[in-house]
Order: C-alpha cells, then sequence, then structure tokens
C-alpha cells in the first residue's frame, strides 16, 4: 500500500480502518517515494522538488495498520533532491537542528529578518526542530520511508490557493509553512501540466497542499507579494479538528475574511466596519480592560470559552464572538499576520481572505493623545475636504504617543542652530503619530439577465463589492436595446425609472421592470438596457445590463407542399 509515486502535485489522503495482513512484514505494509529529481526543471517544478510525493498522508483509523489506536504515517517533507536550488539534501547541516547555522536560502527572505531589519537566527526559531512536517512523538519508518506517528497527533490537509487572475503566471513559492512547534514546510506549487504550441506553457497553479497537526499554530510566508486573494480548505476534517493559521503580510492592509467567498466574518476586533479601539474612545463601545480601553480579541484554539482577549483566557460573555470558531480572525497589527481559525467545514465553507483596497497613512501632530481626540472630528473632516471624498471614507487606525518635540532655544528666545549647545533647551509640546486608513466606496455593478417574454415582471440584480459598510444607492432607468432585435418601450416592456437602496451589509438589491408578449412569432429575441445612473457613497463599474426577451410564439407552420 503506497500513495502514487507519478503524482507530482498532490494526493488525496487515505484513511484506512479494518486492514488484515496475511505473512506481511512490518517493513512491507506501506511506502512512500520520494519525488523524481528530473521532476526539477524549467517545464515541469523549475527548481524544487514537486509537492505531490512530500505531501502524502495515510490515516489509520482503528489501528489495524499501526497497532494500538491508529494514528498517520506522514511522508518526509523535510527531504530535498540534491539538485533543488533552494533545497539542500537530507543530510546537509542545514536541515540538523542546532548547527548555529543563521542564513537559509531557502526561506522566504521575511523569515529571515526582523521588521526593523535585524538578522534572525532561523536555526533557532523558524526551523529550530528541522524542515518537514511538524512530527513530535513521530518515528521514523526507514523501510517506510515516512514518519509513524502515534493516535494523539491527527494530522489533516490544508490546501493554501491564490485566487489572483496572476494564479497561473506570478509565483509566490517557495511557501513556508512553519508549526509553533519549530518546523517548518517548504511548499513550491503544482507542476506545469500545459502544452502551448508544441512547447510548454510555463504556467503553474499557485495551490500548495500542506500537511498539519490539528490543534496547532502555523505561520505561513510567501515569497514574493501575498495573493489578494487567498482561499484556505481543510477537506474532510472531523468535528473539533482546527487549526489557528497566521498569515504575514508585508504591507499594512485591511484584510476581510469571508465563509465561501460571500458570508462576511469581520475582524473580532471591529463592529460594522469601525474599530473597536475608536469606537471606545468615542463611548460607542464598552471597554474591555482595567484601564478603560480596549484590548485586542484574539482568534485561539487556547481558551475553552473561546474567548481570549490580549494574553488572558475569559469567560464566553466577555467576548462579543467567540474566536475559536471556523473563520474566526484578528489582524495583530505588531506582527502584521491576520490570525484565522480554520475548522471543519462544507465544500462551499472555505475560508477566503480579501485584501481590502485601502490606504493607510501615517501623519505626526503637535498635540497629546487627549488632545488630539479632542479634535478628531475635525481632523477627519479636513482629510475628507482635501481629498474631495466622504469622511465616512476615513478612519482612524491608531494614535500613537511620541516623544516630545525639543528645539534648542537662545536666550533671546531664538533657535540655536549650533552643534552641543544644551542651554536653553525647552519642551514645547506634545506629538502624537496618527495612522488613518483612506476606504474607496462600494462598487455596484448590474448584471444582465434573459427570461421568457411572457413572464409579466423581471427581476434585474445590482451587486455591491468593496465596501459594504456605509448605505449607498444609485439610480437607474431602462432603454430601448440596438439593431433590429430591439425590444420597443410601451410594446415590450413599460418604460422605467426608480433608485436601489442598499442598507449596511446588504450586498445584493434587486431592481423590477414589466415586460409583455409579442403577438406572434421573431426570429430573433429582443433586448432592452436597463442603465446605472447617478450613485450615492457608491461608484458604478458595470452600469448596463442586457436584458433578453425570449419569443415563446412557435413559428407559424410551413405550407403543404404539393
Amino acid at each position: 500500500m503506497a500513495p502514487p509515486a507519478i503524482v507530482a502535485d498532490g494526493t488525496m489522503v487515505a484513511s484506512v480502518r479494518e486492514l488484515r495482513f496475511l505473512d506481511t512484514p512490518e517493513a512491507s505494509k506501506t511506502r512512500f517515494y520520494d519525488p523524481d529529481p528530473a521532476w526539477i526543471n524549467q517545464a515541469d517544478c523549475v527548481d524544487m522538488d514537486c509537492d505531490g510525493p512530500k505531501h502524502s498522508l495515510i490515516r489509520d483509523e482503528d489501528g489495524s495498520l499501526l497497532g494500538g489506536g491508529g494514528g498517520a504515517v506522514v511522508t518526509r517533507a523535510e527531504r530535498f533532491s540534491s539538485n533543488s536550488f533552494f533545497g539542500r539534501p537530507y543530510g546537509h547541516p542545514t536541515n540538523t537542528a542546532g548547527q548555529g547555522l543563521w542564513w537559509y536560502p531557502q526561506v522566504p527572505s521575511a523569515m529571515q529578518t526582523t521588521r526593523e531589519g535585524g538578522v534572525v537566527n532561523v536555526s533557532d526559531t523558524w526551523v529550530k526542530n528541522g524542515f518537514g512536517v511538524s512530527r513530535p512523538g513521530c518515528t521514523l519508518v526507514e523501510a517506510w520511508n515516512a514518519w509513524k506517528c502515534p493516535s494523539a497527533s491527527s494530522y489533516r490537509r490544508l490546501v493554501i490557493e491564490s485566487m489572483d487572475l496572476d494564479h497561473e503566471i506570478r509565483r509566490i513559492s517557495p511557501v513556508a509553512v512553519s508549526s509553533d512547534d519549530g518546523y517548518t514546510d517548504l511548499l513550491n506549487g503544482a507542476m506545469d501540466h500545459g502544452w502551448c504550441f508544441s512547447y510548454t506553457c510555463l504556467k503553474r497553479l499557485m495551490t500548495f497542499q500542506s500537511i498539519m497537526a490539528v490543534g496547532k499554530t502555523y505561520t505561513v510566508h510567501f515569497t514574493g507579494s501575498n495573493p489578494q486573494t487567498l482561499r484556505l480548505l481543510m477537506p474532510d476534517a472531523e468535528e473539533g479538528e482546527k487549526v489557528l493559521v497566521r498569515i504575514y503580510y508585508q504591507t499594512k492592509s485591511r484584510l476581510q475574511v469571508f465563509l465561501g467567498g460571500e458570508d462576511f466574518m469581520e475582524d473580532l476586533n471591529f463592529r460594522d466596519g469601525k474599530r473597536k479601539e475608536q469606537l471606545v474612545r468615542d463611548d460607542k463601545w464598552a471597554s474591555n480592560d482595567a484601564a478603560g480601553g480596549w484590548t485586542d480579541e484574539q482568534a485561539s484554539l487556547d481558551c475553552a470559552s473561546g474567548c481570549k482577549v490580549g494574553d488572558e483566557c475569559r469567560a464566553t460573555s466577555e467576548c462579543s464572538r467567540r474566536g475559536d470558531v471556523h473563520g474566526a480572525n484578528w489582524y495583530n497589527k505588531k506582527e502584521q499576520m491576520i490570525e484565522v481559525v480554520v475548522s471543519k467545514h462544507s465544500t462551499t465553507q472555505f475560508v477566503e481572505i480579501q485584501t481590502f483596497p485601502s490606504v493607510q497613512v501615517s501623519v505626526g501632530l503637535s498635540v497629546s493623545v487627549d488632545e488630539f481626540y479632542n479634535i478628531k472630528n475635525s481632523f477627519i473632516s479636513n482629510i475628507a475636504n482635501v481629498l474631495g471624498i466622504n469622511t465616512a471614507n476615513i478612519a482612524i487606525v491608531d494614535v500613537v504617543a511620541g516623544n516630545a518635540r525639543r528645539r534648542q532655544l537662545l536666550s533671546d528666545g531664538t533657535q540655536d542652530t549650533t552643534q552641543g549647545h544644551d542651554a536653553g533647551r525647552r519642551l514645547l509640546g506634545d506629538s502624537v503619530r496618527v495612522d488613518f486608513e483612506v476606504t474607496p466606496n462600494a462598487q455596484l455593478d448590474i448584471v444582465d439577465a434573459s427570461d421568457r417574454e411572457d413572464t409579466g415582471f423581471m427581476n434585474v440584480t445590482v451587486e455591491r463589492s468593496v465596501n459594504r459598510f456605509e448605505a449607498c444607492s444609485v439610480t437607474w432607468a431602462t432603454s430601448d436595446g440596438n439593431g433590429s432585435a430591439t425590444a420597443e418601450a410601451g410594446v415590450d416592456y413599460t418604460h422605467a425609472t426608480g433608485t436601489v437602496h442598499f442598507a449596511k451589509n446588504q450586498m445584493t438589491a434587486y431592481l423590477v421592470i414589466e415586460v409583455f408578449s409579442s403577438a406572434g412569432y421573431a426570429t430573433l429575441d429582443k433586448t432592452l438596457f436597463v442603465l446605472l445612473g447617478t450613485a450615492t457613497n457608491a461608484t458604478s463599474q458595470d452600469a448596463s445590463a442586457l436584458i433578453t426577451l425570449r419569443n415563446v410564439h412557435a413559428p407559424a407552420p410551413s405550407p403543404p407542399t404539393a
């Protein structure tokens, strides 16, 4: 029994039970195979081993394969073919924990330095226990070329997938998946399977089939910029099986999490798009710490209550939402990481992380923190006037007290520009750094529609995207189509105008037009347009919908022939 050695991209997890072996040596019960080194070429997996053979998994559900209570057989993802550009042979010192080697060209550069530019001792942090899948308590079985892991460890497959339009042509690997117990697994992505005019297409899906031990925390780093839309799936997980995934983002961004791409899971520290930290300052939300401020709630697997505030587990009632359910998330500003829980889900309830198209700006002001909050509304209003946008599109992200601004003053009050002159130095005032965010308006798109001409009334859909947090509206009007098959107002439909309104968080709205059935058969279906007009708190991208009225009349019968 063995996973297929010829599958380059990934294999399905094999779950086994009630196995019976007849005169089978232990060494022959299963066998895992290394990736073919010949796959490391420009036409296949480029410069690293293909992921498939290195990320295979067998789950023993009843002990009939491994004995005892069962467990898992986990592939040796820590092995690298000798011709890997990013990797090293298994026996190389860089794969041995505790060797004191600091530089690992195979891990993303963000793992090798601190945010301040200092060097990270990678061997003492990300790979202190080695490369590959997290495997504490597992035993290497050389004959199987795999790790035998006890029943206490439950392993599942977590799929990481870029959903961007360039997901075949922009490489974001190696992707490093680091467990909280000191293992780092490097993933490459899919093989190039295409042929374009007798040549390989040089297109590879940026889909990564990782193997994770459930109940752990994992940190993900991409090589290059993160996907704008990222999908996480944990197929076949059982009830109660969860992982916490932390994803590093190189730039500060507003990130939004959806289940199935549609059901919005707001950050635990936000309320309708507003930061609770700022709402507490405005007396619009209750404080959750002794200082009368706001301490971030965290997505976490540590607390049975599902409520973690800062580093402290609290009663469930002290958090507005549980932080241990599928899709629960928060953005860790200090680490620039989004942290999200992934657990058992249906095929349509995958986690999708979308980058919200906002601009974050920092400015320094010569006021104290308290003084800033006294003038906050004026500050936002002035910024909005300069940019010509609605004040609702500006949000305060953070207000950080800075060092007091000092200058050298001479006795007559003029500034001293000489060096090393401390006399007369005076404190001129407090200062703060204000981080604020400029968000776009909602984007509205009207969708083409088609129905029978005798339907009477047709629903036409208007969809909203990007910004869901403010109410918005758009006017609309019908218009005759073009060409010989145009529908005519008063004959085929009733000309109408109106306004579509969206409430907060409403993503879909409908308008209704009245249509009529023609007197007889027409060779072409008739068409008209519904056009979006003036938008309030929104912009229209696709502002024209083609409406097709399908003919319902049969053609006249052909005359009889002699």
